[in-house]
């Protein structure tokens, strides 16, 4: 398995497949690449309002279920990030739905997608909804190498994933994932974090 960055948005072309409208894949591709400017910008709202309009041409540019489920993920990460929890969730989900039946394709996909989730409902404060995504994308991401090759970003992801579970009522489990986050930054002092996820629910007064 490649190795996989741990939770980098997936700056992926949308592009032209099968019998996708080409002009709308075109207008899609160019919101898409407008909304990852805005997001490196911090615009998030702007970032919003392009990876909508990306979303809308590939829905009725006929685009195929991945393409459609990228433009899905990140329109859903930019709703999680301004406060917009009831419209991102089910953007999010239906998105890894997708990559979870083209696994084969791309399993690299379908990991990211799993830790955006994970994230996602901690950063929410739905810690059991939580737990499976951190466990499954912890199978992935160790089996990926990620220690080695991100091991700060591992080591954050540990201790995500830690406080899930205390917050769960697992705390032994939390307590080994801690002492595991632990020891990964103690082989690797100083490292540092080469990304750092948003925060999903900071300064969210609600969850709507």
């Amino acid at each position: 398995m490649k190795h996989t960055r741990l939770l980098l948005p997936l700056a992926i072309s949308i592009g032209l497949s099968g019998c996708a409208n080409p002009i709308n894949m075109h207008t899609a591709q160019r919101y898409f690449d407008a909304g990852m400017a805005a997001e490196r910008a911090g615009d998030y709202p702007l970032a919003h309002e392009n990876y909508y309009r990306a979303f809308v041409n590939t829905e009725i540019g006929h685009a195929d279920d991945q393409r459609k489920a990228l433009a899905m993920y990140n329109l859903g990460r930019m709703k999680g990030y301004l406060c917009m929890k009831t419209e991102a969730e089910p953007l999010l989900v239906n998105s890894l739905a997708v990559e979870e039946k083209a696994l084969s394709q791309n399993g690299r996909w379908y990991t990211g997608r799993l830790v955006e989730l994970a994230r996602f409902y901690l950063g929410f404060g739905e810690y059991a909804k939580a737990v499976p995504y951190f466990d499954k994308a912890t199978l992935r991401l160790v089996d990926s190498g990620n220690e080695g090759t991100n091991p700060i970003e591992m080591a954050d992801f540990w201790d995500d994933y830690a406080q899930a579970l205390r917050r769960s009522g697992s705390e032994a489990k939390a307590n080994e994932l801690a002492d595991r986050a632990q020891r990964l930054r103690e082989r690797n002092a100083g490292k540092t974090a080469r990304f750092v996820p948003f925060p999903y629910g900071k300064n969210c007064t609600s969850a709507g």
